[in-house]
């Protein structure tokens, strides 16, 4: 199952085939939905509570952030506080550095 992220500044929306699509607003919440998508296209299982922390943002679970319905179980899982997105795993990408 694919799933799309689009940003534009605060607002965000989810997308995916199989479900309705989940429209965010927020500074953070759209950093965190970011964050877990990027972690996604990079092969990577989602991302950790702590990474969270060392960016700024202090919510400790989806359901602090995403308060304000239920629709963010539709596309994030949280499990031994790691923030993954509900979609079939890609695989891992090299990381670019520069020569």
């Amino acid at each position: 199952m694919e799933v799309r992220w689009e940003r534009y500044g605060n607002q965000g929306r989810f997308e995916a085939n199989d479900r309705e699509p989940w429209d965010i607003s927020g500074g953070q919440r759209c950093e965190i939905a970011s964050m877990i998508y990027k972690a996604w296209l990079m092969g990577n299982r989602g991302v950790s509570t702590s990474q969270l922390r060392e960016e700024g943002i202090g919510y400790t679970r989806p359901s602090n952030c995403f308060n304000d319905n239920d629709q963010w179980q539709e596309y994030i899982q949280y499990e031994n506080r790691l923030w993954s997105l509900k979609a079939d795993p890609r695989p891992r990408r090299k990381a670019i550095t520069k020569e």
